[in-house]
């Protein structure tokens, strides 16, 4: 079903010059950079902890004695290094490709046309049209429904689709399930829900391994 908007602004969408100068203004879709710890805390964290350094001062006064075959005891702690900078530096790989947003396309409407272009070309206030099976990929207000229901599992965890009014909010990450629809993209790139769920997941969480646990228990 064709959405009629009755704004003639709504129907015209952006102009051209309007997406330049949101683009001028940063007012773009584009993702935050990830925010996994960087590879420098990873190595600082894993070489330079308190117990690491313990045990280095312990190897050097066993070398400088020269029992040098008893240092043979700091082997474990250096696998462990070896495995938890390992670990830590794959799990980063896999964080930096984490994205909620997976739809290669949104259909918006410009200078009065529709047009498909890719979510990082969406910029604030873009008119976005929605229909089934489509990815919301910015938050903002709905401007015209018919029918429209959401799925909105991937925030609240219900299975069941929500259906949408005039004036509803939807939010990045979420799926069209039926009807069609059309809002306007109010929060974009960092401010919008996407961007705040990614950077959660990705988010620098600090964890002992399983010898310092042992270690301090």
């Amino acid at each position: 079903m064709k959405i009629e908007l009755t704004s003639e602004s709504f129907e015209r969408g952006l102009t051209g010059d309007e997406v330049r100068q949101r683009i001028a203004t940063g007012r773009t879709n584009l993702a935050p950079p990830s925010a996994s710890p960087p590879v420098k805390r990873i190595l600082a964290r894993n070489l330079l902890s308190p117990i690491n350094l313990v045990f280095a001062v312990a190897v050097v006064a066993v070398v400088a004695v020269g029992a040098r075959f008893d240092a043979l005891f700091a082997l474990p702690l250096v696998l462990n290094i070896i495995i938890g900078i390992t670990e830590e530096l794959l799990a980063k790989r896999q964080l930096d490709r984490l994205t909620v947003l997976v739809t290669p396309k949104v259909t918006v409407r410009r200078d009065g046309q529709m047009m498909a272009i890719r979510v990082h070309e969406v910029v604030g206030d873009d008119i976005c049209v929605l229909e089934p099976g489509d990815q919301i990929v910015a938050d903002g207000p709905l401007l015209n429904v018919a029918g429209l229901e959401v799925d909105e599992s991937s925030l609240t965890g219900e299975s069941d689709p929500v259906g949408k009014q005039v004036g509803d909010s939807v939010v990045s990450g979420t799926f069209v399930v039926a009807g069609t629809g059309v809002y306007r993209a109010e929060r974009v790139g960092r401010d919008s829900t996407a961007a705040k769920l990614t950077a959660e997941a990705q988010a620098d969480r600090e964890t002992n391994s399983s010898i310092q646990r042992d270690l301090i228990g």
